[in-house]
């Protein structure tokens, strides 16, 4: 992966594109989330922390195969009811190195959606700058929505980081089945809840205190959606060309439509 600085000087003569389909996500079999979306994500897909630089992370469970995203079908589309925030803010990221002061916005630049703007397929594409430089009206939405991400990231991981201090989690080695094949599932942890509810009085108010509570009771809820990955895998199996595809240019202005929630949580 290949990531580019979103400036006017990195970006003269391009333009980009909005993603059709979610075949760049095929092959992530766990997702980073946040806290402000752990209540929708919660009823779709399981969630569970991993450890990620020595420290544990927040991730929605999209499959228990490795390189491989179970939600998404052979054509590139979404099977399931909701789509974790990083996925829609494709091909956007923020990024920032140990040097930098501020994260800075990139594009993906091996994700086909960046174009020449004399390219015969930039009909449909969007600027990056208006006439004065700054970020044009959608480009604008995407840094909104990538900013209110980070910043719910930093809160999410301060929560995760009292909830491995306070000693509440434990190896999560569920076995779902897919296919009428058990698959065993490593890495991933989950809230102990003999251990949450031995907590003292005083321990338990702090994770009040600190909005814990919200992600500790989504992730418990969640576990009971382990038995969704043999449903989309014979899913996929059943799909055809002709009766799920890709995302439509329609589409796509109504996901980024004045009324979209596309860019929200």
């Amino acid at each position: 992966m290949q990531l580019l600085a979103v400036a006017p000087s990195m970006l003269n003569g391009k333009k980009w594109r909005r993603f059709n389909n979610y075949s760049f996500a095929a092959k992530d079999p766990v997702i980073n989330i946040v806290g402000a979306e752990v209540g929708k994500a919660s009823l779709a897909m399981p969630l569970a922390f991993i450890v990620s630089e020595f420290q544990y992370t927040l991730v929605a469970v999209l499959s228990p195969v490795n390189n491989e995203n179970a939600f998404i079908s052979p054509q590139g589309s979404w099977l399931g009811n909701y789509v974790p925030a990083t996925f829609r803010s494709y091909p956007f990221r923020l990024y920032q190195a140990e040097d930098m002061k501020a994260p800075a916005l990139c594009i993906e630049a091996d994700s086909n959606l960046l174009v020449d703007q004399g390219d015969d397929t930039a009909a449909d594409a969007l600027e990056f700058f208006d006439e004065n430089g700054k970020p044009a009206a959608e480009l604008q939405k995407v840094i909104d929505f990538l900013t209110q991400i980070e910043r719910n990231r930093i809160a999410t991981q301060k929560v995760v980081d009292l909830v491995a201090q306070l000693d509440l989690l434990e190896p999560w080695d569920y076995q779902p089945l897919v296919d009428d094949t058990i698959q065993k599932v490593n890495g991933l942890y989950r809230i102990n809840e003999k251990k949450l509810n031995d907590l003292s009085s005083a321990e338990f108010q702090h994770l009040r205190d600190e909005a814990a509570l919200p992600i500790i009771y989504a992730q418990l809820i969640s576990t009971n959606h382990i038995t969704v990955f043999d449903h989309l895998f014979r899913l996929r199996k059943k799909v055809s060309s002709s009766q799920v595809k890709p995302l439509d240019i329609g589409q796509i202005e109504e996901l980024f439509s004045d009324n979209d929630d596309t860019l929200k949580f």
